[in-house]
């Protein structure tokens, strides 16, 4: 083949100096140099080189900060003679991070100002054979925002009086209330040669519509300019030749028949196999992709149950109920870790029955192995662009146009992906404008931001990605029908639970129409709470505890105790304090997801806030840093099955028994098609005496969710300190969901040690019996490598239930807790 494309990741170094101190590579001979990784950053090459803490330490953020400070110089020396003799050579950046000079063999090639951009440079007459240099010149991000925000001569209101603002940087490096202040630098992305002869391909689209399952499509492909040639497209056994003139190709096809994508539970998430190739006697470049074809819309009719209006993803036709998370980066370092941890997550994402995540808008446009990922495992994406919980100076003729290029850019990149189901302009910036900061509009008299959100963005998409929804920012709705965070139009982010510690109860006031963000925060797994700091350190309240929850809330994990103590007698016990944590944040959103479900298609989904982590942390995630998954994530993925059965209880606040001893009991199925079958109601003491048997059947015209019947639990007073209640639905065609519930919370309910029978059934596999009902049985097992299927979960008496494992165990290893006390 004729284009050639050679990383340059190989033998790099680094150094730091005082800020602006070096103004070209004729000023680093004095500097001392340490092994660097391209890609990477200054933080891990630190790390490497012993100068900055351990994520683990208590003193991790501190001992970045003095770098945080400095500027830092990146350099490589490389061999051009296996393609000096091409008539192109490119070199190619596809994530700098962020305000940094290039220079190649002394001479400046570049001054990078956008961390979301790529970026390239012709570099054919600057070349030698040998001991080529190149060198970056990073500058500090702190410095360089500050420095803009002076020049611009107005301070926006943001927490902690930051300025990220005025540097197209992720947001959340500076400091965020998940995670840590680390102002990073460095080639986070490819650094690459790319040469060639003749034409090498730039970007591709595939533009289509759907008719009766058969699609009729077009292949858009821009090449460099100036070459006329031939372009080949190989998909589903056709074989298509086009004429690319001045750069550009159009080819038609079509494909009758068609497999359509579905997310994830919602059908078989089908991806063509696509190869295209420029050709002119020989191979000039080749690309290949994998695409899917599916229709995409949001439907956002009348509410029926009141005023408002509905928010829902519509796929090839067919209502979807969102089931998901907000995404943040994977790590401070941004490109730890990539595929691996892209591939074991987005895998837990699957398997937790998930089928959206939203990329937040303080983070990064996420790199293109993510989107393949979720393109095969039927992860449709919610894309914020990324600007976050602020105001950004649009009047800046500099800045709007480095914003446009950088969105230009990324939706050429993204547009090609299946599961990007939305653009979204921004996150909480107009909440922020016209609810938080409401009473200072006479300082700011209009919405600075709003250019990008109203006018540029959906301009660019017009035009080059016309055909998928967008939305001004999230939460927004039009607002002639209400302030933009208003729960009963478009989507929302209701944090007033979390925000004022309420009771998890109070879930159950609203339906909003679309929950885009809601949470509580939790510990992280007792195996990475075990890792952090030192054995002093182990305890809920210690300073490297509190430290690591970046919350704006002086009470800090207190405020974990109070959600805990709303379900569970706190103990003052670590690893027994790390798991009620844990237990608290499943239960409580258990709650919310299996209410809202309920309550479908008035409420049209959920992404709960957050999926991952990006360093040891007290956060709202489902799985920690070290991806394992925290009890949340096993309480949601049952809740997010295709098949749910529940119960939703009344609570009083003085525990009156005869008012909360009433429910109702509720089916949702999100399979195709009518459905109908039994729900079995078991009352049962906790030591597995049954109380009452009951079959209900139940019925469902198609896809939803049903309300069955109002429930009033057996002799509630005298028995809610010892029974609990099991559903079992069971459809026709064999599918089931199961439940259970305590009659009362579980810290007033006489709940005694079980004796659990534990045999290892194989090598990553075992079954566990236990005497009598328990109570969020944690099963803890000290390699951070081992994931269970099934964990944090309840489990009647007498019966046994089969657990998987992702790797090999030995179950003599393992710990059982389970949530017990005196009667």
């Amino acid at each position: 083949m004729e284009s050639l494309q050679r990383p340059l990741d190989d033998g790099w170094t680094f150094a730091f100096a005082k800020h602006l101190a070096i103004q070209s590579p004729d000023d680093i001979d004095q500097l001392k140099f340490y092994l660097a990784e391209v890609p990477g950053t200054n933080l891990t090459d630190l790390q490497a080189a012993g100068l900055v803490s351990p994520d683990t330490a208590a003193d991790y953020e501190a001992s970045f900060a003095p770098y945080a400070q400095r500027d830092f110089i990146y350099q490589v020396r490389f061999s051009a003679s296996d393609f000096i003799n091409r008539q192109h050579i490119e070199l190619h950046f596809d994530g700098i991070d962020t305000v940094c000079e290039l220079w190649l063999n002394g001479q400046r090639i570049n001054q990078t100002e956008n961390c979301f951009r790529r970026y390239h440079s012709d570099v054919k007459d600057l070349l030698k054979e040998e001991n080529n240099h190149l060198v970056g010149i990073f500058r500090s991000p702190l410095k360089e925002s500050q420095k803009r925000q002076q020049a611009y001569g107005k301070k926006f209101p943001t927490h902690l009086d930051l300025d990220f603002m005025f540097l197209r940087k992720p947001a959340y490096s500076f400091f965020w209330d998940w995670g840590p202040c680390m102002a990073v630098s460095g080639f986070y992305r490819s650094v690459y040669i790319r040469a060639f002869d003749a034409a090498t391909i730039r970007e591709f689209n595939f533009d289509y519509t759907i008719s009766d399952r058969s699609i009729d499509a077009k292949l858009q492909l821009e090449t460099t300019p100036g070459v006329d040639c031939e372009a080949k497209l190989e998909i589903a056994g056709q074989e298509l030749i086009g004429n690319v003139k001045n750069g550009r190709c159009e080819i038609p096809f079509r494909i009758r028949n068609a497999i359509l994508w579905y997310p994830n539970g919602y059908g078989e998430a089908h991806l063509y196999e696509a190869k295209i190739s420029l050709l002119d006697k020989t191979v000039l470049d080749e690309r290949s992709h994998k695409i899917g074809f599916r229709s995409i819309e949001i439907a956002e009719a009348p509410r029926k149950d009141r005023d408002g209006t509905r928010f829902q993803f519509v796929v090839n036709g067919q209502e979807i109920f969102t089931r998901g998370y907000n995404w943040i980066p994977l790590d401070n370092s941004i490109p730890r870790g990539y595929e691996s941890a892209y591939r074991e997550q987005l895998a837990l994402a699957k398997n937790g029955n998930v089928n959206m995540l939203r990329i937040w808008g303080g983070g990064i446009y996420e790199d293109d192995q993510f989107y393949e990922h979720c393109d095969e495992l039927g992860i449709m994406v919610w894309q914020d662009a990324m600007f976050v919980c602020t105001l950004y100076p649009d009047d800046d003729a500099d800045f709007l146009e480095e914003v446009k290029q950088e969105l230009i850019d990324n939706i050429l990149r993204l547009r090609k992906y299946t599961s990007l189901a939305l653009w979204c302009g921004e996150n909480e910036c107009h909440e922020a404008y016209y609810e938080w900061w409401a009473d200072r509009h006479d300082e700011f008299p209009r919405f600075f931001g709003e250019k990008v959100y109203h006018e540029v963005f959906p301009k660019l998409l017009a035009e080059l990605d016309p055909k998928r929804p967008y939305r001004p920012g999230s939460p927004w709705c039009k607002m002639d029908a209400g302030t933009p965070n208003d729960l009963f139009h478009g989507d929302s982010h209701p944090w007033n639970l979390f925000k004022y510690t309420q009771d998890f109860s109070s879930y159950a006031d609203n339906v909003p129409s679309f929950v885009s963000e809601t949470g509580i925060q939790s510990m992280p797994d007792l195996r990475t709470a075990l890792s952090m700091g030192t054995p002093a350190d182990h305890h809920m309240q210690s300073y490297l505890f509190e430290k690591r929850n970046h919350f704006e809330s002086p009470s800090k994990n207190e405020r974990l105790i109070k959600f805990s103590g709303a379900l569970f007698r706190i103990s003052t016990e670590f690893d027994k304090a790390i798991i009620l944590s844990n237990l608290a944040q499943g239960e409580y959103l258990r709650f919310a997801a299996e209410h809202w479900r309920a309550n479908a298609p008035e409420c049209g989904g959920i992404l709960i806030w957050q999926f991952n982590d990006c360093w040891p942390a007290i956060s709202w995630s489902a799985l920690d840093y070290n991806h394992i998954p925290k009890a949340s994530y096993y309480y949601l993925q049952r809740a997010y099955a295709s098949n749910l059965v529940g119960f939703q209880q009344q609570y009083s606040i003085d525990l009156e028994g005869e008012e909360d001893g009433i429910g109702q009991i509720f089916v949702c199925s999100d399979l195709p098609g009518a459905r109908s079958g039994k729900i079995t109601v078991r009352e049962e003491t906790v030591t597995g005496e049954l109380i009452s048997e009951k079959t209900i059947p139940v019925s469902l015209a198609g896809p939803g969710s049903q309300i069955v019947q109002k429930f009033t639990l057996t002799d509630y007073a005298s028995q809610r300190f010892t029974a609990i209640l099991h559903l079992k639905l069971k459809w026709e065609d064999g599918s089931e969901a199961k439940n259970s519930y305590t009659f009362t919370r579980p810290k007033y309910m006489q709940l005694t040690a079980p004796n659990f029978e534990i045999g290892q059934t194989g090598d990553s596999s075992l079954r566990i019996t236990s005497d009598r009902f328990a109570k969020g049985i944690y099963l803890f097992h000290p390699d951070k490598k081992i994931v269970f299927r099934n964990n944090y979960f309840d489990l009647p008496a007498g019966r046994s239930v089969d657990i998987q494992a992702n790797h090999a165990f030995d179950a003599n290893d393992l710990k059982v807790y389970s949530y017990h006390h005196d009667a």
